[in-house]
């Protein structure tokens, strides 16, 4: 009875360990590119395009077309004249000369 509740509490505590880490290790390796096809360093041969024959003598029209461009920038909005103040008054206040409003 005693080996069946370690194994539970094994289960339990240890086996989600083990399974977090283990996620975590194939998501650090897909994240590092382990499991993408890679290209061997040094130089290689170009890979040049060939126009098809068959389509060689497809002529395109180009043309040119206007469309109206409308830019909007949201929240660029800025005063003419920037005062700027310090955030920490650096002399005392002694007094205040004014009224609200």
């Amino acid at each position: 009875m005693r080996l069946k509740t370690v194994v539970g509490t094994l289960l339990k505590r240890v086996l989600p360990i083990v399974v977090g880490v283990g996620v975590l290790v194939l998501v650090i390796a897909w994240l590092a590119g382990v499991m993408v096809e890679k290209i061997e360093p040094g130089q290689s041969d170009v890979a040049v395009r060939r126009l098809d024959p068959k389509q060689q003598h497809e002529i395109y029209e180009v043309r040119e077309v206007f469309k109206q461009y409308v830019e909007e920038a949201v929240g660029t909005l800025k005063a003419a004249k920037r005062k700027e103040s310090s955030a920490r008054v650096l002399a005392p206040i002694k007094r205040i000369r004014g009224s609200a409003g």
